[in-house]
């Protein structure tokens, strides 16, 4: 079994599914199905979390359309540590800062507008995964 929820920052459309497995087994086999549907060699050797960056297109109203749905995080329940959690969303904030600047993600020499552009994603976005976390009773 597997807990699951959406997360985005505030007034943004945008979103990443949080995806908390239950055992590591569960979560290499998710991982290796995803890696095979998009057509990767199974890569990730690690035991501790995932970021999953893509960009999709729907069909809608007889168009096609950039979905919402930007990324999965994917993490697990044993090893829920908030080390763990940030670091797979300082991944999802890039990525969503990157599709926002067009691929540049260069914060320069000292702290200005971008970085603290970028600090407010994650910020946001760490604030709604660590509240999925405690709603569905994983951290206590």
């Amino acid at each position: 079994m597997k807990t699951k929820f959406k997360i985005n920052t505030y007034k943004e459309k945008l979103y990443f599914w949080v995806i908390i497995y239950d055992t590591l087994q569960e979560f290499k086999d998710e991982v290796r199905k995803h890696e095979k549907k998009i057509g990767n060699k199974y890569r990730y050797v690690g035991e501790l979390g995932l970021f999953n960056p893509y960009k999709k297109w729907v069909f809608k109203d007889g168009k096609h359309k950039k979905s919402n749905d930007i990324g999965t995080i994917r993490l697990i329940k044993d090893k829920l540590y908030p080390r763990n959690v940030y670091h797979e969303l300082v991944h999802a904030a890039l990525w969503q800062y990157r599709l926002k600047h067009r691929n540049k993600a260069n914060f320069g020499e000292f702290i200005d507008k971008r970085e603290e552009e970028f600090a407010h994603i994650y910020n946001q976005l760490l604030s709604k995964a660590i509240a999925g976390i405690y709603k569905f009773k994983l951290w206590k």
